[in-house]
């Protein structure tokens, strides 16, 4: 078991709910903080029914032609400093391959390391 508290349950990378024995994982301490960041990356602006301020404006400001990257960043950079443990977010941007399929490259510190951690999350 992960130190720190059990923050979810394990989910597997293409957001499916890991098992093990047939019981439902949980996540917890530095485990929990790139599941906890690609969670609140997948959310659009308006998808949770509960509160519509939650998620990120992918459709009507990032994922637009001409998109202001500052703006962008400012939009990624916001709930990644929301998810916990997370304690300063470096820099987060939006990268395009050769296919047109876009990523979320982001580093940010928490509490569980003095280096900062660096990870991906795909766009919805």
């Amino acid at each position: 078991m992960a130190d720190g508290p059990i923050r979810d349950f394990r989910g597997t990378e293409d957001g499916e709910w890991y098992s093990a024995n047939g019981d439902f994982a949980s996540i917890a301490g530095a485990d929990a903080v790139p599941q906890g960041i690609r969670v609140r990356l997948g959310m659009i602006l308006s998808e949770c029914y509960l509160n519509e301020d939650v998620g990120v404006d992918y459709l009507n400001t990032i994922l637009v032609k001409g998109a202001d990257p500052l703006v962008v960043r400012s939009l990624l950079q916001e709930p990644i400093a929301n998810t916990p443990d997370v304690t300063n977010v470096v820099g987060a941007q939006l990268e395009n391959d050769e296919n047109r399929q876009a990523s979320i490259e982001y580093t940010c510190d928490t509490v569980y390391s003095e280096e900062p951690f660096s990870g991906t999350a795909e766009v919805p």
